[in-house]
């Protein structure tokens, strides 16, 4: 229970390793960003939900591949707490920024009825607060092959880091002033249950979002993005028995080659595409201009 107490020790000490005498301790900084995944994640929505760092000893928060679910800490073992409800999102922006990064997987399994606790990353959107953006990552998986490999024969292939790397960029910009890019959200509603309902394109990933090239997308009204095959967020291989990792791990499973040569005609279309989908991308703060040159290189091999 001792948690948030901790983490912000962890912070001043950072900042000014003087309040420690004796401590061989870094040298100060003037920036502490916190970033979390998954469970780390809710950790980091019940430190802002319960406004635990009230003097701003952090100063900004990139939160990832959560919904709307906080971790309880407690002196209770073997697991000393787990995820509960969660207060209500601060929505002022009296609060260090936050850049939050929801996957499709994300959007359906924090649910009663699914894993048992929380609500959807529908939930974290937050539009109204100005120090806050949520990035929803179109054919994404909570657990793709190239976060956690799991030696599974269709496991979701999509590599986010691109998306990661701007969002740290961009959150150590905004603490400085640098109002980092829009919001960028899924198409689709919640039912009555509080479950979200996607929207989806004609290859079966959410529509809308942030979308690599892995999916299509329109850039100025044309067709930017190459798929090679259709990414979900779940993977039936978890259930019976059920195994949590790989139900959240999603699935690959490519096109046929005779549906690849009907939508690339050759090489050349194929490249055009992804480097029509990686320029607006990059121009607009969502990846690097590094991972932009990185992703047409991959495309010309």
């Amino acid at each position: 229970a001792d948690a948030w107490e901790i983490l912000l020790d962890a912070a001043r000490l950072l900042k000014d390793p003087s309040v420690y005498p004796g401590s061989d301790g870094p040298a100060p900084v003037t920036t502490v960003l916190s970033s979390g995944y998954s469970q780390g994640g809710g950790a980091q929505l019940e430190f802002i939900a319960e406004g635990l760092d009230p003097t701003g000893v952090y100063d900004g928060h990139l939160i990832q591949m959560i919904g709307l679910a906080c971790w309880k800490r407690e002196d209770v073992a073997p697991h000393f707490g787990f995820f509960g409800a969660c207060s209500p999102l601060p929505t002022s922006g009296n609060h260090a920024p936050v850049i939050m990064l929801a996957s499709e997987t994300d959007m359906l399994v924090f649910h009663p009825t699914v894993l048992g606790f929380g609500k959807s990353a529908f939930f974290t959107r937050n539009p109204t607060n100005p120090n806050w953006r949520q990035y929803e990552m179109a054919g994404i998986s909570h657990l793709p092959e190239p976060i956690l490999p799991l030696g599974l024969p269709n496991q979701n292939t999509a590599d986010a880091r691109p998306i990661f790397r701007a969002a740290f960029d961009n959150l150590a910009r905004w603490t400085y002033g640098d109002t980092p890019p829009a919001s960028r959200y899924f198409e689709g509603s919640v039912d009555a249950t509080d479950a979200f309902i996607p929207t989806t394109d004609a290859d079966g990933h959410f529509a809308g979002g942030l979308r690599l090239p892995h999916v299509e997308s329109t850039v100025h009204g044309h067709v930017a993005g190459a798929p090679l095959g259709r990414h979900t967020p779940l993977n039936s291989f978890g259930l019976d028995p059920f195994h949590p990792f790989v139900f959240i791990s999603g699935t690959f499973t490519r096109f046929s080659d005779n549906e690849l040569l009907s939508r690339y005609a050759s090489r050349w279309q194929y490249v055009k595409r992804v480097t029509r989908a990686v320029n607006h991308l990059a121009a607009k703060g969502y990846i690097s201009n590094a991972d932009r040159k990185a992703l047409i290189a991959r495309a010309k091999d």
